[in-house]
């Protein structure tokens, strides 16, 4: 398909100030992204549980946006680059970022100790 246009409606309304699943189940990100067809908010691959993507996968929807202030990058999973695309509906006003807890699993909002997710994010042994 060369014409994104079918993919992309830019009067889909976001589905949220943050990641839809993580809200959900009291979880974190690091990034937000924006699913250009229906306007799913999802956390990006950065994040511990990948939502983003995974709506990807369920739905087909193949274009994303940032969901962060000042950015404007789209990107096609399907072609696995960045493209331009429309400008869509405001974002409105949200938590954007929700701060990942540190190494010791201690949140820096309610700096308690937060659950982590089976695999930690950053492994320096697979770092080499």
């Amino acid at each position: 398909m060369s014409d994104i246009s079918e993919c992309v409606d830019p009067q889909a309304v976001p589905s949220g100030t943050g990641c839809v699943e993580c809200l959900a189940a009291g979880l974190w990100w690091f990034h937000l992204r924006r699913c250009a067809k229906c306007g799913h908010i999802g956390c990006c691959d950065t994040s511990p549980n990948q939502h983003a993507t995974a709506h990807f996968r369920e739905t087909g929807h193949f274009i994303i946006t940032s969901f962060e202030p000042g950015e404007d990058w789209f990107w096609n999973y399907r072609t696995a680059k960045p493209l331009y695309g429309p400008r869509l509906r405001p974002r409105g006003r949200g938590l954007w970022t929700r701060l990942a807890p540190d190494q010791r699993g201690v949140s820096p909002r309610t700096r308690k100790i937060t659950s982590m997710s089976k695999q930690p994010f950053c492994d320096p042994a697979r770092s080499k």
